[in-house]
C-alpha cells in the first residue's frame, strides 16, 4: 500500500509512505522463495529511487513467551535487513527493530498474519513530476 499526503511546504512536495509485508513460518526467521522474490521487487523499488528512508519492524504471533517472541521478531527483521544489505542497499538509511508478539486474534489465520516483518519506505515526491 502506498499513502501519499500533501504537505504545506512551499516547494510543493508530497510525503509518501509505502508499506510491504513479509510473512514467516512458525518459529522461523528463514526467508522463503516467495519472500525472496518479493524482496527482489522491493530492492528494485529502492534502487529506482534511492531517497527512501527504510524502517524494518519484525513481529511474532502470541505463542510462546515474551522473551522468545522478542528475539524471534528481531531475527526476522534482521533477515530482511541482511537481504537488503546483501543486495546493495545502503544500510545507513535503514532502521530495524523487533517488537515481539502482537495480538491480532487467536485463530490460525490471525497467528499467520502476525508472523511478519513490515517494511516501511518513507520519502518525498516532487509534485512537479
Amino acid at each position: 500500500a502506498v499513502t501519499v499526503a500533501n504537505t504545506s511546504a512551499p516547494d510543493r512536495q508530497r510525503k509518501i509512505v509505502k508499506r510491504v509485508f513479509f510473512y514467516f513460518d512458525v518459529n522461523s526467521s528463514e526467508l522463503t522463495a516467495q519472500t525472496s522474490s518479493k524482496l527482489d521487487d522491493l530492492v528494485s523499488t529502492i534502487r529506482f529511487d534511492n531517497k527512501w528512508n527504510i524502517e524494518i519492524i519484525g513481529y511474532a504471533d502470541n505463542s510462546g513467551d515474551a522473551d522468545y517472541n522478542k528475539m524471534l521478531s528481531e531475527r526476522r527483521a534482521n533477515s530482511i535487513s541482511s537481504y537488503l544489505r546483501d543486495s546493495g542497499i545502503v544500510i545507513d538509511k535503514v532502521s530495524q527493530e523487533g517488537r515481539g508478539a502482537i495480538i491480532e486474534g487467536n485463530t490460525t489465520e490471525d497467528k499467520k498474519k502476525s508472523r511478519r516483518v513490515e517494511v516501511i519506505l518513507r520519502g518525498v515526491l516532487d509534485s512537479n513530476m
